[in-house]
């Protein structure tokens, strides 16, 4: 009762029995006098910290440091590409570069992953994963483009043979979660080197199809790299009308009770729910991927940031999913395979005690029958985790997708 939908950042119980949590939220100085005169009193707020005291200067700051960088080019070496983010441009350059240049290549460097990227980058290295990973990896595209117009690759690796199981990863639904889709592409990096090298890697290909969008929200993606003012952005790039942009596609996914939870009919909000279910081609596309049959969708992952969390249904309610001793010890499996990489604790609970939400991709996935459907909300504080977050996110991340897929065969 003390934060409105749009001002929680982050959510998790600091003790259950006693209805103890820890929130994250974004506010401005009136609501934070406000929440002052609520210390201690009962029923209120415990203790007050302030991550930021001021989150559009550190937004501005980051694109500072991001305006002074040194552009990636095609005849400039891939070290410095993996040192900063970069914008879609760059990505671009990158991927003439892999073109030109990388195709007797048996790796990509891990500088890569030492800043975050823009599309253009992520395009490039693309590229890179076709030609060094063409035994395993191709890619395709899903069913139906962004609502610009722009096509949504999807990587499967396969090793080939019939009636696999398929394993569906998915990120980026929400535009400035940067550190989600940088881990997943670590992941299908890692996956394509692992196979024939990592025997853990090797036998889950060798038993398991598993497809790969890096990136769903590639509109909203662009857009939040204009500069420090659309970097929070967070929907899509649907025109509302009246200088009003965007849906929040993970409010957008045909699942029980669409519109009525943890969501808004009002276009300007953050967690608008659209027009209709499936409004959105992006949620359309990914929808498809994940009902059709040739594909023998058993398990989904649908990566974000931040907090780190791992949720699973419902997420629309409080009630126990039918599943909900397995998707709790499951769960907790995955928490532990997380925590033994780098001793990060992942806390895994039911998707609704993070905050009750209706339309999600977690409740759609699971409410057409594949049970092991997973959120993974990952590292922070804040949706502009430093990019040294990413190998060790990643890394945490693809423990939990070997060990996802091993429970498949």
């Amino acid at each position: 009762q003390l934060f409105a939908h749009e001002e929680i950042w982050g959510f998790q119980y600091v003790n259950k029995s006693l209805d103890l949590v820890q929130v994250n939220a974004v506010i401005d100085e009136a609501r934070s006098t406000q929440l002052q005169s609520l210390l201690a009193k009962e029923g209120g707020i415990l203790s007050l910290h302030t991550i930021y005291s001021n989150v559009s200067e550190v937004l501005e700051q980051e694109f500072a440091r991001l305006s002074k960088r040194v552009r990636w080019t095609a005849e400039i070496k891939p070290d410095l590409f993996f040192q900063e983010y970069r914008d879609w441009l760059e990505y671009e350059a990158f991927f003439e570069w892999i073109q030109l240049t990388c195709r007797d290549i048996a790796s990509v460097p891990d500088l890569f992953f030492q800043e975050y990227r823009d599309w253009l980058e992520y395009e490039a290295f693309f590229e890179w994963i076709q030609l060094t990973c063409r035994d395993i990896a191709s890619v395709s595209y899903l069913s139906q483009q962004t609502i610009q117009g722009r096509s949504i690759p999807v990587f499967t690796l396969s090793t080939g043979g019939n009636n696999k199981p398929g394993f569906y990863i998915q990120s980026e639904l929400h535009a400035r979660e940067w550190l989600a889709n940088a881990a997943t592409t670590y992941i299908l990096k890692e996956l394509c080197e692992g196979y024939g090298n990592d025997d853990s890697i090797t036998q889950v290909l060798d038993n398991v199809n598993i497809f790969i969008v890096p990136t769903v929200n590639i509109d909203g993606y662009i857009y939040s790299w204009i500069n420090s003012n659309t970097r929070m952005w967070r929907k899509n790039r649907r025109n509302n009308g009246n200088n009003v942009f965007g849906v929040d596609l993970n409010r957008n996914y045909e699942a029980p009770q669409w519109c009525q939870v943890g969501t808004s009919t009002n276009p300007s909000s953050d967690i608008y729910c659209g027009t209709s279910p499936f409004s959105e081609p992006e949620c359309r596309a990914t929808a498809d991927f994940v009902l059709d049959p040739e594909n023998n969708i058993q398990a989904v992952f649908d990566m974000h940031t931040y907090g780190p969390l791992i949720l699973w249904p419902w997420a629309y309610t409080y009630a126990h999913a039918p599943d909900y001793e397995e998707l709790r010890e499951f769960g907790n499996a995955l928490q532990s395979a997380v925590h033994s990489v780098h001793g990060h604790v992942y806390t895994s609970q039911q998707a609704a005690d993070l905050y009750p939400c209706a339309g999600t991709m977690v409740d759609f996935a699971y409410d057409n029958g594949v049970v092991e459907s997973i959120t993974f909300e990952g590292r922070g504080p804040g949706f502009n985790a430093p990019p040294d977050n990413i190998v060790p996110a990643g890394q945490e991340q693809l423990a939990a997708v070997v060990l996802t897929a091993q429970t498949l065969y």
